[in-house]
């Protein structure tokens, strides 16, 4: 049985997405050009996406626990639909003035981008409670081991400290 890796797998997708993108470019400048109507540059916009996901998968993944992020891969997930949506409706127009972007996306990409700046604060701040109570445990284990071994004599038992 053949063994199935994702980041091979992911290097396929993006691959397959560039030489759809390029046969889009080429396309657009023939008398095919309004056929796919935007469909084969969102489709391989998605495949190097989707790629990318699957052949860098650290870019997912939380710094601090090395696991995958659910907020990571949301924030991800509705940008790349944004960005297809939107380049599916780009590469037809002929004017830029065409391009309308509907205001209730502002809504969804500011709770996505938001969520994600209110999760980051959040574990900034849980990294910063446990940096700061490993110091405190360091500087009281070096305090004590310090005040042991003052002037090279023993003075654990020493009642006049």
């Amino acid at each position: 049985m053949t063994n199935f890796k994702l980041t091979s797998f992911g290097v396929v997708l993006i691959v397959s997405g560039t030489i759809g993108f390029l046969a889009a470019a080429i396309i657009s400048f023939t008398s095919l050009a309004g056929l796919d109507q935007g469909a084969l540059p969102a489709a391989s916009f998605l495949s190097i996406m989707i790629g990318t996901s699957f052949a860098f998968p650290s870019m997912l993944q939380d710094a601090a626990t090395g696991g995958v992020s659910t907020m990571r891969i949301i924030v991800f997930a509705v940008v790349m639909l944004f960005c297809t949506i939107y380049l599916k409706i780009g590469w037809t127009i002929t004017k830029l003035e065409t391009l309308t972007i509907d205001q209730r996306w502002v809504y969804i990409l500011g709770l996505a981008f938001g969520s994600k700046a209110f999760q980051r604060y959040g574990e900034k701040e849980e990294t910063e409670k446990t940096t700061s109570s490993e110091k405190d445990k360091s500087t009281v284990h070096n305090e004590t081991t310090v005040s042991k071994t003052i002037a090279g004599k023993d003075n654990s038992e020493d009642v006049s400290k």
